[in-house]
């Protein structure tokens, strides 16, 4: 039975219903949360640069652009026919893309969860103040106002947020807005080959098996897209993996199977002598009591 262009578009649609419907369910979280930022940030009247893009936004136009790289190339970045096995499965190459573009989503949303911690520790903090100032004597607050005025500070700047909490802050949305414009500004040409070492190498392969990805996982897609001036780099990069993993294996802190057996019954052996000899220190010192 040979694989049909059927078979090919019905994988596709599949592949890409669920990862669209994630995308969407991103994109619509990032929208609000986003939304309610500044909302919240101008209530504060912060000033920071809170105009952030929607990375989920970002992440879906990225994918496109490259889907249709693809289809341009005659190939779908969704799925890919095995003839050998007939079978459809996923575009080996499309799945490292993925896997690099989603990475870096990761990385961005933690960076806004960052900020959005810091912002809410220093709302935190703004409100304790708030509260103390609120139970301090009307004495007090009358001497307080009084420093206030010959140190030509008020109010709003005893309640204002801390210099080093505004740079936390502000480091968070630099990161964001930096990640957000690395997903935007991946191209096939400078970066998938990092992504296909990344995964390739992420997974253990052996040499062989690597060998085996690249050849036929790896190599007629990247031929399609017209790409072969990256080969010799995706080569260098296993091969340094490789040669790596090597160095580790060859290290004298690496056991084999047998010797960690050897050394789990000896550790064994260790533990149950010691046992036995504190039952008979203590047998020893309770005929000594006698």
């Amino acid at each position: 039975m040979s694989i049909t262009k059927k078979d090919i578009q019905e994988y596709e649609e599949k592949y890409k219903k669920i990862l669209y419907k994630y995308i969407e369910n991103i994109m619509a979280s990032m929208y609000d949360a986003l939304s309610s930022n500044r909302r919240i940030s101008k209530r504060l009247d912060l000033n920071l640069d809170i105009d952030m893009p929607n990375i989920g936004v970002t992440i879906n136009n990225k994918i496109n652009e490259i889907s249709h790289e693809f289809e341009d190339a005659g190939i779908s970045m969704f799925a890919m026919p095995n003839e050998e096995n007939e079978f459809v499965g996923s575009n080996f190459v499309g799945d490292a893309i993925l896997d690099d573009l989603f990475a870096k989503f990761g990385k961005g949303s933690q960076a806004y969860t960052d900020y959005v911690s810091n912002l809410e520790e220093a709302i935190n903090r703004r409100n304790e103040r708030a509260k103390a100032l609120v139970k301090t004597s009307p004495i007090k607050k009358f001497f307080s106002k009084i420093r206030s005025f010959f140190a030509r500070k008020n109010i709003k700047d005893y309640m204002s947020f801390l210099p080093e909490e505004i740079e936390k802050m502000s480091s968070n949305i630099t990161k964001y807005k930096n990640i957000d414009e690395e997903i935007w500004s991946y191209s096939l040409k400078d970066n998938v080959a990092q992504s296909i070492i990344n995964s390739i190498t992420s997974k253990g392969y052996d040499k062989e098996t690597m060998q085996y990805m690249l050849e036929e996982e790896v190599m007629p897609t990247i031929k399609s897209l017209g790409l072969e001036s990256i080969e010799s780099q995706i080569e260098t990069g296993l091969s340094e993996y490789e040669n790596q993993a090597q160095d580790l294996n060859n290290g004298p802190w690496r056991l084999t199977q047998s010797q960690r057996i050897d050394l789990q019954i000896k550790a064994q052996k260790l533990a149950e002598n010691l046992r036995n000899d504190n039952r008979l220190d203590k047998t020893v010192e309770q005929e000594k009591e006698y």
